[in-house]
């Protein structure tokens, strides 16, 4: 009783482990994110007004805006390049295409 292939079991073993890779790697970015929103809601909302304000604001909160900083940056860059390369093939041997861009 052999049944049909599907669209995974047709790629080859490398793809698989993108797959896998990017799964985790999704998984990471929205960690990520769900660590961002927490340390955002301990900084609260940054000022309205001008340099003097900003600099009352900051006072003691530098460390928190770094790590929100590298979580977002960093961590987003990071972990979206395998998320990015696992999913390039299911692109590709689709049907469909992208339509032109307007010059």
């Amino acid at each position: 009783m052999g049944g049909e292939k599907t669209t995974v079991d047709s790629f080859d073993v490398d793809q698989k482990q993108w797959y896998r890779v990017g799964g985790i790697a999704a998984l990471v970015l929205g960690v990520a994110y769900i660590i961002i929103i927490f340390l955002y809601a301990q900084v609260g909302a940054p000022p309205t007004g001008g340099g003097d304000a900003w600099f009352h604001y900051l006072h003691g909160k530098t460390t928190i805006w770094w790590a929100i900083w590298c979580d977002a940056a960093a961590t987003s860059r990071i972990a979206a390049t395998p998320d990015a390369l696992s999913i390039a093939p299911l692109y590709s041997a689709s049907p469909f295409t992208a339509p032109p861009i307007p010059r």
